[in-house]
């Protein structure tokens, strides 16, 4: 059986990872509803480019909840900083006034040059179309992430204003058979894998920091049989920071996804979670060792590093750090 077969399944990993750090959105936990009514939304929307290879963007939601994101990388990765704040605007206005304190200001206004109506409605929803408007804010944009990460000062921006009616949307029964199907495909791989004399692996490697902050290490690994060289392993590394500056909430976050190679190694391939050593690549620094020195005691040791945006040099071992092991679907978040 080909190793890229289990692939898939690494998303389960990933998503592990981000729900740990508080990062990932909440999960809709209703799969049995019939329908549900959708209220009406707004949202606006501009993106620029900051220094440092940083883009900017800003989006307002039902003219209250503003968010600022900059961010650098691609999708495996990646550097975040993302600032949140109600920030409530005037009723009917396309205007973005904002007051972000050290970190700046916006005071925009919106010239629409083009209305156009969606072409579908998303599956399985009745009601109107969603109008899109295209155009420029004008006005003032400064931002100044901390110690100067990255900044933008313009003029204005191109972006859009989406308006959203209410709709009915119906939940389609198509949807949980299909993730049934994909759950016991994947369970049929793992077991035709063990039954060829092959191992799966997956181990997740945690740690919490005095700082608000956690890092995450989760590794797949798949030999076909034993005794032969046919394997293949691959690890990811999520790292998150939450400050609350006053009104605002940041999170800081920095990525590096889907990794092939030996960054993360297991010290026992029969006693996976007894130890690990672990060197991700940038903008993580340095490397650490984990062992299980008994049922109670373990030991986190070396100089792991990693650079976030908003946050700068953040240490990942050492005094205030507690870190634990395990095989992902044993897991519990934060342990």
């Amino acid at each position: 059986m080909k190793a890229k077969a289990l692939l898939p399944l690494s998303a389960a990993a990933i998503a592990v990872a981000l729900l740990s750090l508080g990062a990932a959105p909440a999960i809709a936990a209703s799969a049995q509803a019939r329908a549900r009514r959708t209220p009406p939304s707004v949202e606006q929307q501009f993106t620029l480019e900051g220094t440092n290879g940083f883009s900017v963007s800003v989006k307002v939601r039902n003219r209250r909840r503003l968010t600022l994101s900059a961010s650098k990388g691609s999708l495996f990765s990646s550097s975040q900083a993302r600032y949140e704040l109600l920030a409530p605007q005037a009723p009917g206005s396309d205007e973005i006034v904002a007051r972000l304190g050290r970190l700046g200001r916006i005071d925009v206004r919106f010239v629409p040059k083009s209305v156009k109506e969606a072409k579908y409605l998303p599956d399985h929803c009745r009601g109107d179309k969603t109008i899109i408007e295209q155009g420029r804010f004008v006005g003032r944009i400064a931002f100044r992430g901390e110690r100067g990460f990255t900044r933008v000062h313009a003029a204005g921006a191109t972006g859009l204003v989406t308006k959203i009616p209410p709709r009915i949307c119906h939940t389609p029964a198509s949807q949980a058979k299909k993730e049934r199907r994909q759950k016991a495909a994947a369970k049929r791989a793992k077991e035709e894998l063990a039954g060829g004399g092959g191992t799966f692996q997956e181990i997740a490697l945690g740690v919490r920091t005095g700082r608000k902050a956690g890092f995450i290490a989760v590794r797949l690994a798949i030999q076909e049989k034993k005794n032969t060289k046919k394997s293949f392993s691959m690890s990811s590394f999520v790292v998150g920071a939450r400050i609350h500056r006053g009104k605002i909430k940041e999170l800081s976050t920095a990525t590096d996804l889907l990794e092939p190679g030996s960054n993360f190694k297991v010290t026992d391939p029969q006693h996976p979670t007894a130890g690990a050593v672990i060197e991700p690549p940038p903008p993580f620094s340095g490397s650490a060792t984990f062992s299980r020195e008994s049922a109670h005691q373990v030991s986190w040791t070396g100089d792991l590093r990693v650079e976030l945006p908003a946050v700068g040099d953040l240490r990942l071992t050492g005094p205030g750090t507690h870190a634990w092991m395990c095989e992902l679907q044993d897991c519990k978040a934060g342990e």
